[in-house]
């Protein structure tokens, strides 16, 4: 994904066959029906360039439901970078979704983020609930009910 513009209102749903790497920040306004979720079947990649050089900032580079059935890799650069970037996420991320409890599963959350001499002040990656999603996914996933009987034979 290099380029996102989220629809207000919008419930999204974006399934990738296959690997995906996100290359740019995803914004999803914190309004009453806003919501995006990111299924791979493969891994998904975060690029090194998404994040912010600001700290502490907790503002959210990337919003969204982040899923993928194997690995979830925060990419970075080594040390000494003289610009390390710390990445917020908005939302939740889930590596090896088919069995996400599981040890030696087909994925897991990889962060090869640093902030060099920062590390020990602020964590590299922080992810931040986003309860106005968890909301949604109840309308999101919910089965119609329907209700019928004959009203003439």
């Amino acid at each position: 994904i290099t380029s996102y513009t989220h629809k207000p209102g919008a419930h999204i749903l974006l399934l990738v066959n296959g690997d995906l790497t996100i290359q740019s920040n995803i914004s999803v306004p914190a309004a009453a029906n806003n919501l995006l979720i990111i299924a791979a079947k493969g891994n998904i990649g975060i690029d090194a360039s998404i994040g912010t050089t600001t700290l502490p900032s907790n503002t959210a580079q990337i919003e969204g439901i982040i899923s993928a059935e194997g690995s979830i890799t925060i990419d970075g650069d080594a040390c000494p970078d003289p610009t390390p970037r710390k990445l917020n996420i908005g939302g939740a991320l889930v590596a090896n979704s088919l069995k996400p409890f599981t040890v030696g599963g087909a994925g897991s959350f990889v962060n090869n983020r640093s902030l060099c001499a920062r590390d020990a002040d602020y964590a590299s990656v922080k992810v931040a609930p986003r309860h106005d999603f968890v909301t949604q996914l109840t309308d999101f996933y919910r089965t119609p009910y329907s209700r019928w009987r004959e009203v003439a034979p």
